[in-house]
């Protein structure tokens, strides 16, 4: 599907035949949506290689991720074997990401990234900063940037063979919103070890942010993912820096109605245009939003929310609720967090989510309270550890899907005939590689299948492989 040329309506094109439809690099052709978000079978074959490098799923059970602006989804890296996370910035209207505040969202993305993988400093203001950042690194608190799409100018910008702006991440295991999700399946409150070293983490990165001197804006547990054990902050897409003025015509920010503080909702609903001035306490109200949802297992305000939606449209509900939240006096903690722990629920409702932005504590003096600093608590190691994966999660790349993602390049190359004898013995040791996996006992191929046929059929073109060999393997698997 490709847009003609200054008429905004779709047209049909075969890939294969894009070249004489006057699609190049220097002059790309605009994919339409549909085929980037895998509904059609020939997307989700050998059309998914981007960047030269990385392998990109379109099945949707392997979107990890969907927003406004982008959706996320699970890649390899075909130079490393390594799982990667790769956001892809939709396109609207005539296909331009410019013209939605994707561009803008994506080049603020790669800037922020690159900053937070610096190492750490004190900032002007002692508040936001703590001792225990001194003993950790950038890259432990925040995402680490692998990789994103260049312009012809090699600036950020869209990939000039797709017009379309990716940004490579390392893939996490799961989110925080996966482990409650878990533990409240499983009928499993955390223990209070586990509780304190929670918060814990929470605070500890987001007080880097905000050392950083960015406010993030939309902290919530789908935005905390752990990465082998480790929390770290991810989706900085909105993320801008401490005492930046937002207007409310701003489509680049965004918020999640359960998480965000007050004073946010009082901005939105109240109908002055004067615009609001970006504070980390924003982020300290999410953050406590958050560690209530680490004793509770779920959202604080969703009763309240739910209460707003009988009746009435989304859009309505949400006005409502926003407008009630911006009134608040007091949160109304559930029981589950007021009964756990006198001193966690003293620290939340005095300090953290005090309705008052000028009463709550910053990130980094919350972070001295978990840590011991200023009380005494932790005098001795946490033994308590996330666990290396979770049952359900679709973050892991399992060996079969590498070994085939590696078999599924080798074919695209052989069936271009570009590298004829190289390509024909990668072919081959990816070919033994993946057989070698699948007839494995354990390995329920399922899903996988369609992935295995569609390289059956593209390794049919190579003239020295024998294609009966081929369908007999995958009979077999």
């Amino acid at each position: 599907l490709k847009t003609k040329p200054g008429s905004g309506r779709w047209c049909l094109c075969s890939l294969a035949d894009s070249g004489t439809m006057g699609c190049s690099a220097a002059k790309p052709c605009n994919i339409h949506p549909a085929l980037q978000g895998g509904h059609t079978q020939r997307s989700r074959g050998l059309e998914n290689l981007i960047l030269g490098r990385y392998l990109m799923s379109r099945r949707r059970e392997d979107i990890l991720g969907e927003g406004t602006f982008s959706v996320c989804r699970k890649g390899i890296d075909i130079e490393t074997g390594e799982g990667v996370a790769i956001k892809v910035y939709k396109e609207h209207g005539d296909g331009d990401c410019s013209d939605n505040g994707a561009l803008s969202r994506f080049q603020r993305t790669i800037s922020v990234l690159r900053e937070l993988q610096k190492p750490f400093s004190p900032p002007a203001d002692p508040a936001l900063w703590s001792e225990e950042l001194d003993h950790v690194q950038a890259s432990d608190l925040f995402v680490k940037l692998l990789d994103f799409s260049r312009d012809q100018g090699g600036e950020p910008g869209p990939d000039p063979c797709t017009g379309v702006l990716y940004v490579v991440t390392e893939l996490a295991q799961y989110s925080l919103k996966d482990f409650f999700a878990a533990q409240r399946e499983a009928g499993k409150p955390l223990q209070s070890e586990a509780v304190w070293e929670i918060a814990r983490s929470i605070c500890l990165a987001t007080a880097g942010l905000h050392a950083k001197g960015f406010v993030h804006l939309d902290l919530k547990p789908s935005n905390l993912m752990i990465f082998d054990g480790r929390l770290k902050l991810i989706d900085i897409d909105g993320c801008v820096p401490v005492g930046t003025l937002v207007s409310k015509s701003d489509a680049s920010i965004s918020f999640s109605p359960y998480y965000c503080a007050p004073e946010w909702a009082r901005f939105l609903t109240q109908g002055s245009a004067a615009p609001i001035s970006i504070s980390p306490s924003l982020d300290v109200w999410s953050a406590g939003m958050t560690i209530c949802e680490v004793v509770h297992l779920d959202e604080v305000m969703r009763p309240t929310y739910t209460e707003f939606t009988e009746g009435s449209s989304p859009q309505r509900a949400v006005y409502h609720f926003m407008t009630w939240l911006g009134r608040l006096k007091s949160v109304p903690f559930p029981r589950s967090v007021q009964e756990f722990d006198t001193g966690l629920h003293s620290l939340l409702s005095g300090k953290v989510l005090a309705c008052n932005e000028s009463q709550r504590m910053t990130m980094a003096q919350c972070l001295n309270v978990l840590s011991g600093t200023d009380t005494g608590r932790h005098t001795a190691p946490c033994t308590w550890a996330f666990p290396t994966q979770l049952q359900g999660a679709r973050c892991h790349v399992s060996e079969l899907e590498l070994q085939f993602a590696r078999l599924q390049e080798a074919a695209r190359m052989a069936s271009k005939g570009s590298m004829a004898s190289q390509t024909s013995n990668a072919a081959r040791t990816g070919y033994s590689k993946a057989m070698k996996v699948a007839k494995h006992p354990m390995v329920v191929l399922g899903r996988q299948a369609q992935s295995l046929k569609a390289i059956v059929g593209a390794l049919k073109v190579t003239p020295d492989l024998d294609a009966p060999p081929l369908r007999s393997a995958f009979e077999e698997a």
